[in-house]
C-alpha cells in the first residue's frame, strides 16, 4: 500500500493525455511499467524514474531497456528470441541477447539476477513426445 501511495504521488504530476495514456496510468498505479519504442518518450522516462525508485514490480519491455537505461532489474524474461528489425523478424543476435540479459542482477542494484527464455511451443511438444517414447520403451 505504501508503494502504491508513492506511485500515486509521482503520477499526480503527469498528464496522461495520449489515446493510451489512461491505460499506462492504470498499469503504473499497479506497479507495472511498459517500455518500448512505440511509447511516448515521457512515458518511457516515467517508467525509468519509477523503476529507479524501486516502485515498479514488473516492466514489460523490448530491447529499448537494453541500452542506456540504468534501472534495477532482477529477472529478464525472453518470450521470444527474435525481434522485428523494421523489415523482417530476425533471430536475436548473440550480442543483443547478452546486452539485454546483462540487465538482470546488475552490481549496485542486486546481489543476483535471473534470465529466463521461454521455449517455442514446438520445442515443448517435441520434448513431451520424446518423454512419452522413453516411457513406452522402458515398459517393454
Amino acid at each position: 500500500k505504501e508503494r502504491k501511495g508513492d506511485i500515486q504521488k509521482f503520477l499526480e504530476k503527469v498528464r496522461f493525455d495520449s489515446c493510451y495514456g489512461p491505460t499506462v496510468r492504470k498499469l503504473l498505479r499497479n506497479g507495472v511499467g511498459l517500455h518500448h519504442a512505440g511509447l511516448l518518450p515521457k512515458y518511457r522516462l516515467l517508467v525509468e524514474q519509477l523503476a529507479q525508485q524501486g516502485l515498479l514490480t514488473v516492466i514489460c519491455g523490448t530491447d529499448t531497456l537494453g541500452v542506456g537505461v540504468n534501472v534495477p532489474i532482477r529477472t529478464v524474461l525472453f518470450t521470444r528470441l527474435c525481434k522485428y528489425n523494421g523489415e523482417d523478424t530476425v533471430i536475436l543476435a548473440a550480442r543483443d541477447f547478452h546486452q539485454i540479459a546483462g540487465r538482470a542482477g546488475r552490481r549496485g542494484f542486486d546481489t543476483e539476477g535471473s534470465v529466463v527464455a521461454l521455449a517455442p511451443p514446438h520445442v515443448v511438444e517435441n520434448d513431451k513426445i520424446r518423454d512419452m517414447m522413453k516411457e513406452a520403451n522402458a515398459k517393454r
